[in-house]
Protein backbone atom coordinates (compact mmCIF):
# COMPACT_ATOMS: atom_id res chain seq x y z
CA UNK A 1 0.00 0.00 0.00
CA UNK A 2 1.33 3.42 -0.95
CA UNK A 3 -0.20 6.88 -0.61
CA UNK A 4 1.02 10.47 -0.86
CA UNK A 5 -0.31 14.02 -0.38
CA UNK A 6 -1.54 16.00 -3.41
CA UNK A 7 -1.66 19.35 -1.57
CA UNK A 8 0.33 21.26 1.04
CA UNK A 9 -0.89 21.13 4.65
CA UNK A 10 -0.31 23.75 7.37
CA UNK A 11 1.53 22.47 10.46
CA UNK A 12 1.00 24.32 13.76
CA UNK A 13 1.86 23.66 17.41
CA UNK A 14 -1.36 21.60 17.67
CA UNK A 15 -0.87 18.07 16.33
CA UNK A 16 -2.82 17.27 13.17
CA UNK A 17 -3.17 14.14 11.06
CA UNK A 18 -1.10 13.95 7.88
CA UNK A 19 -3.60 13.91 5.02
CA UNK A 20 -2.34 11.73 2.21
CA UNK A 21 -5.06 11.50 -0.41
CA UNK A 22 -3.63 9.75 -3.46
CA UNK A 23 -2.94 6.01 -3.52
CA UNK A 24 -0.71 4.10 -5.88
CA UNK A 25 0.57 0.53 -6.00
CA UNK A 26 -0.84 -2.49 -4.17
CA UNK A 27 -3.65 -2.23 -1.61
CA UNK A 28 -4.37 -5.94 -0.96
CA UNK A 29 -4.59 -6.11 2.81
CA UNK A 30 -4.96 -2.49 3.85
CA UNK A 31 -8.11 -0.40 3.84
CA UNK A 32 -7.39 3.32 3.76
CA UNK A 33 -9.73 6.15 4.64
CA UNK A 34 -8.61 9.08 2.50
CA UNK A 35 -10.70 11.79 4.16
CA UNK A 36 -9.39 11.26 7.67
CA UNK A 37 -5.79 10.21 7.04
CA UNK A 38 -6.29 6.97 8.99
CA UNK A 39 -5.08 3.59 7.74
CA UNK A 40 -6.90 0.43 8.78
CA UNK A 41 -5.20 -2.96 8.62
CA UNK A 42 -7.77 -5.45 7.31
CA UNK A 43 -5.78 -8.68 7.55
CA UNK A 44 -3.99 -9.59 10.78
CA UNK A 45 -0.23 -10.01 10.46
CA UNK A 46 3.12 -8.31 10.70
CA UNK A 47 3.60 -5.13 8.69
CA UNK A 48 6.29 -2.52 8.21
CA UNK A 49 4.97 1.04 8.04
CA UNK A 50 7.27 3.60 6.43
CA UNK A 51 6.20 7.24 6.72
CA UNK A 52 7.85 10.44 5.57
CA UNK A 53 7.13 14.14 5.35
CA UNK A 54 8.89 16.95 3.55
CA UNK A 55 8.35 20.28 5.30
CA UNK A 56 9.31 23.92 4.84
CA UNK A 57 9.07 27.09 6.91
CA UNK A 58 6.02 29.26 6.22
CA UNK A 59 7.27 32.37 8.03
CA UNK A 60 10.92 32.15 6.93
CA UNK A 61 12.06 31.47 10.49
CA UNK A 62 13.96 28.54 11.91
CA UNK A 63 11.59 25.81 13.04
CA UNK A 64 11.36 22.12 13.82
CA UNK A 65 8.49 19.79 12.91
CA UNK A 66 7.80 16.62 14.90
CA UNK A 67 6.17 13.64 13.16
CA UNK A 68 4.98 10.50 14.99
CA UNK A 69 2.62 7.52 14.69
CA UNK A 70 -0.54 6.89 16.67
CA UNK A 71 -2.39 3.57 16.81
CA UNK A 72 -5.95 2.62 17.71
CA UNK A 73 -6.27 -1.03 18.67
CA UNK A 74 -9.83 -0.63 19.91
CA UNK A 75 -9.71 1.97 22.68
CA UNK A 76 -8.81 5.21 20.88
CA UNK A 77 -5.64 6.60 19.36
CA UNK A 78 -2.44 6.67 21.43
CA UNK A 79 1.08 7.67 20.46
CA UNK A 80 3.47 4.83 19.60
CA UNK A 81 6.67 5.27 21.60
CA UNK A 82 9.88 5.48 19.58
CA UNK A 83 8.28 6.72 16.34
CA UNK A 84 9.32 10.39 16.58
CA UNK A 85 10.93 11.91 13.49
CA UNK A 86 12.03 15.56 13.28
CA UNK A 87 12.67 17.95 10.41
CA UNK A 88 14.53 21.25 10.73
CA UNK A 89 13.74 24.14 8.41
CA UNK A 90 15.99 27.18 8.06
CA UNK A 91 15.03 30.80 7.56
CA UNK A 92 14.31 30.41 3.86
CA UNK A 93 11.02 29.21 2.37
CA UNK A 94 13.04 27.14 -0.10
CA UNK A 95 14.90 25.13 2.55
CA UNK A 96 12.82 21.95 2.54
CA UNK A 97 13.78 19.02 4.74
CA UNK A 98 12.50 15.43 4.84
CA UNK A 99 12.14 13.09 7.78
CA UNK A 100 11.41 9.37 7.43
CA UNK A 101 10.43 6.78 10.03
CA UNK A 102 9.89 3.03 9.97
CA UNK A 103 7.82 0.94 12.37
CA UNK A 104 7.29 -2.84 12.29
CA UNK A 105 4.62 -4.52 14.39
CA UNK A 106 1.99 -7.24 14.41
CA UNK A 107 -1.52 -5.92 13.88
CA UNK A 108 -4.94 -7.44 14.36
CA UNK A 109 -7.58 -7.00 11.70
CA UNK A 110 -9.31 -3.67 12.34
CA UNK A 111 -6.31 -1.96 13.97
CA UNK A 112 -5.86 1.62 12.72
CA UNK A 113 -2.99 4.06 12.70
CA UNK A 114 -2.26 7.61 11.57
CA UNK A 115 0.74 9.91 11.13
CA UNK A 116 0.64 13.11 13.19
CA UNK A 117 2.55 16.38 12.62
CA UNK A 118 3.18 19.35 14.91
CA UNK A 119 5.60 22.25 15.16
CA UNK A 120 8.06 21.38 17.92
CA UNK A 121 10.00 24.68 17.93
CA UNK A 122 9.53 27.92 16.06
CA UNK A 123 6.58 29.06 13.98
CA UNK A 124 4.26 27.37 11.50
CA UNK A 125 5.52 25.06 8.78
CA UNK A 126 3.79 23.27 5.94
CA UNK A 127 4.16 20.02 4.07
CA UNK A 128 5.38 20.06 0.49
CA UNK A 129 2.88 18.92 -2.15
CA UNK A 130 3.61 15.29 -3.13
CA UNK A 131 6.38 15.24 -0.52
CA UNK A 132 4.68 13.07 2.14
CA UNK A 133 4.18 9.32 1.93
CA UNK A 134 2.92 6.28 3.77
CA UNK A 135 3.98 2.82 2.63
CA UNK A 136 2.78 -0.41 4.24
CA UNK A 137 4.52 -3.70 3.51
CA UNK A 138 3.15 -7.03 4.79
CA UNK A 139 5.62 -9.69 5.96
CA UNK A 140 5.19 -13.32 5.00
CA UNK A 141 5.21 -15.86 7.76
CA UNK A 142 7.19 -19.11 7.54
CA UNK A 143 3.86 -20.98 7.72
CA UNK A 144 2.33 -19.14 4.72
CA UNK A 145 1.85 -21.45 1.74
CA UNK A 146 4.27 -21.05 -1.13
CA UNK A 147 2.67 -21.51 -4.53
CA UNK A 148 4.77 -22.49 -7.52
CA UNK A 149 4.30 -24.27 -10.80
CA UNK A 150 6.47 -26.16 -13.23
CA UNK A 151 5.73 -26.06 -16.95
CA UNK A 152 7.15 -29.09 -18.71
CA UNK A 153 5.32 -28.42 -21.97
CA UNK A 154 8.51 -27.99 -24.05
CA UNK A 155 10.06 -31.35 -23.10
CA UNK A 156 10.22 -34.02 -25.82
CA UNK A 157 7.52 -36.65 -25.57
CA UNK A 158 8.46 -39.30 -23.04
CA UNK A 159 11.21 -37.19 -21.44
CA UNK A 160 11.22 -36.97 -17.68
CA UNK A 161 12.24 -33.71 -16.05
CA UNK A 162 15.04 -33.95 -13.49
CA UNK A 163 13.68 -31.92 -10.62
CA UNK A 164 14.26 -32.38 -6.93
CA UNK A 165 12.17 -30.34 -4.51
CA UNK A 166 12.55 -30.84 -0.77
CA UNK A 167 9.30 -29.79 0.87
CA UNK A 168 10.12 -31.21 4.28
CA UNK A 169 7.15 -32.85 5.93
CA UNK A 170 3.88 -32.17 4.12
CA UNK A 171 0.61 -32.48 5.97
Amino acid sequence: FNAYNSAAQLITTTASTLLVDTTFGETDSVAYTLSSGEVEISDPGTYTITYSATTLSVNATRSTTRMFLEADTGSGFTEIDGTDVFTYDRTSTTGESTGTGTYTATFDGGDRFRVRLEVDRGSNNETVTEGCRIMITPHRSASDPVNFGIDCGDLPRGARPKICIDCGILE
